[in-house]
């Protein structure tokens, strides 16, 4: 209990000091921005002096073929997919490694066997872990909509990640066609490439399982479905914007709701201002939006009775009332310490739940989370553009036209500002499509920009491309070099790199395996190996918690099964047999 008790001291400690140190990287950032900017001012000056007849032939291309919409869409689709897929010989398909993904690939595998949900296992006890409820079913906490494209790529090619691969190129691919609602198809074309080149290659929404492009798709089609349906009322495009706010609900339900909702009240607005269209509206717009709203809440209420018996109980809050001792908000109590049965999970629950929530009754914390949240959003989302948001946010909020997308960006942002985990760019994902098209408003106000007569804006904007391009080239070439550079934290790695060569060697061996996984009281990682398939019986290896004494009944019940042990604090991390000794 001493040991326990230090170490919430020690992570306590370390929240408090960690302001100054992520305050100093936000302005580190910033800094390299300001030469970024810099360096667009010098290469414009080189730029303008230049004849750049290669510039011009280029941007006739590109306007030549972002002319013809349905085939841009179905270009930005193809490219996303083939680029990706070209570079699987230098970034292979990804291990899953943080909690999140294996909860996330449990609830793929569980929907491509053809359920909603698992039985409870008899030894559940020994296979609880992370962001899994073991009880009353045995299933993700996580809405559905990242399990079902998990799915189908399981379904489609055999593995998860295509799936995720699919979802990315959907994602690019609708944003171009959302932007295409709101500005010339040129402009719509470019946002869509830098979305390509973004998010596609080096971003961990497409090198790892945790999720990003559903919610950013559905998104992206709410807001592109509004002003289509405005100007054409019709069924196809009823049932795409009740689809959006389905599959938003049911991937980002906070962040969804909290973007959905200026989309909403304008389309309840422009119902009631048009009088004399009222039942032409109500017969091809809502009836068709209603339908789909009543169909996608009867699933949902379906999905949580089959999951926790209670119609109005999402897996979700399950898990949160069993294991956690904070609440999603940073205006909410917390809820008493659980019983724990398995150290591992008290660990984590106490030492990197707990000490969050304590430190934000305290202006330190509160200054702490606002800087994490700048950082995580502003490197993700906006750099190097971020000077581009403030002329782009003023020029769209002026704009009738563009006006709903700077508030839905901003509501957005003020959705994830108050919440209480430490934040995570997939968050904000319902929201990407606004942050792009906000970045090309300011974008095309300094392309427009002279002085005296001088278009140095336009010499700016292909300076900016060009330096640009040359990031993406560095930044994926880092990644060649390193494929986790971008895509886990420190440790993270090495952590999922043994698993997977555990996985490996065992896959090789005839018979059924079971790893017992011991963690010290002390150990101070938080990743966790303990995670298996749905049908856990039938699985050739089976992961399980070290329960000392209580492993006899494990054994006794996976009698007909090799038995491992590995000590996943030990530094090592290596397997070998299981002995009696190990129970003691």
């Amino acid at each position: 209990m001493n040991q326990e008790f230090l170490g919430f001291l020690s992570r306590l400690s370390l929240l408090a000091k960690s302001a100054n140190e992520t305050n100093s990287i936000l302005h580190r950032v910033f800094r390299m921005e300001l030469v970024f900017w810099v360096a667009v001012i010098l290469l414009a000056l080189l730029v303008a002096r230049s004849r750049a007849r290669w510039f011009r032939r280029i941007e006739q291309s590109f306007l030549r073929i972002a002319r013809h919409r349905h085939r841009a869409v179905l270009g930005v689709f193809l490219g996303a997919l083939l680029l990706r897929a070209a570079l699987l010989v230098f970034l292979p398909i990804p291990v899953p490694a943080v909690h999140d993904e294996f909860s996330y690939i449990l609830q793929g595998e569980t929907f491509a066997a053809g359920r909603l949900t698992n039985p409870v296992h008899p030894m559940a006890i020994f296979f609880e872990t992370f962001h899994v409820n073991m009880w009353p079913t045995y299933q993700s906490m996580y809405p559905p909509a990242q399990g079902l494209v998990l799915a189908l790529g399981i379904l489609l090619f055999g593995h998860p990640w295509w799936g995720v691969w699919l979802s990315m190129a959907i994602m690019c691919a609708v944003v171009c066609w959302m932007l295409q609602a709101y500005m010339p198809p040129h402009w719509a074309l470019l946002g869509a490439v830098f979305c390509v080149l973004r998010f596609d290659i080096f971003s961990y929404w497409i090198n790892a399982y945790l999720g990003g492009a559903v919610a950013a798709a559905a998104g992206a089609v709410l807001l592109g479905t509004w002003p289509r349906l405005r100007r054409n009322p019709c069924i196809p495009y009823g049932l795409l914007f009740g689809f959006a706010l389905i599959v938003l609900a049911n991937s980002r339900p906070w962040e969804g709701l909290v973007c959905s909702v200026p989309c909403t009240i304008a389309a309840l607005a422009w119902l009631f201002r048009e009088r004399r269209r009222f039942s032409l509206i109500f017969r091809k717009a809502v009836v068709p939006v209603v339908v789909v709203l009543i169909l996608g809440a009867a699933f949902m209420l379906y999905y949580n009775w089959r999951g926790t018996g209670n119609p109005l109980e999402m897996p979700y809050i399950a898990d949160q009332m069993r294991y956690h001792i904070t609440k999603p908000f940073i205006w909410e109590k917390r809820n008493p310490i659980p019983h724990y049965d398995h150290p591992a999970m008290r660990r984590v629950y106490v030492y990197w739940e707990l000490p969050s929530y304590l430190m934000l009754r305290y202006p330190q914390g509160r200054l702490e989370l606002f800087y994490q949240r700048c950082l995580t959003y502003y490197e993700f989302y906006f750099w190097p553009a971020v000077l581009l948001l403030i002329p782009g946010f003023l020029i769209a909020c002026r704009s009738r036209r563009l006006r709903l997308l700077p508030i839905t960006a901003l509501m957005v942002i003020l959705g994830v500002f108050v919440e209480i985990y430490p934040p995570f760019a997939q968050y904000a994902a319902p929201a990407l499509a606004c942050f792009i098209a906000v970045m090309l408003v300011g974008f095309r106000a300094m392309r427009a920009w002279s002085i005296r007569g001088r278009r140095i804006g336009l010499a700016m904007s292909r300076a900016f491309i060009l330096l640009l391009a040359v990031w993406f080239a560095v930044r994926t070439g880092e990644q060649l070099i390193d494929p986790y550079h971008f895509t886990y934290e420190e440790g993270a790695p090495r952590q999922e790199i043994q698993r997977a060569s555990i996985v490996s060697r065992l896959d090789r061996l005839p018979g059924k395996q079971l790893v017992i996984v011991h963690m010290s009281p002390s150990f101070g990682d938080y990743r966790d190996w303990v995670y298996n398939k749905p049908d856990i019986d039938a699985s050739h290896i089976v992961w399980a918690r070290d329960m000392g004494p209580a492993n006899r009944s494990l054994l006794q019940y996976f009698h007909d099964r090799t038995v491992w042990w590995v000590d996943q604090s030990d530094g090592m991390m290596a397997l070998r047999p299981y002995t009696p000794a190990d129970s003691q």
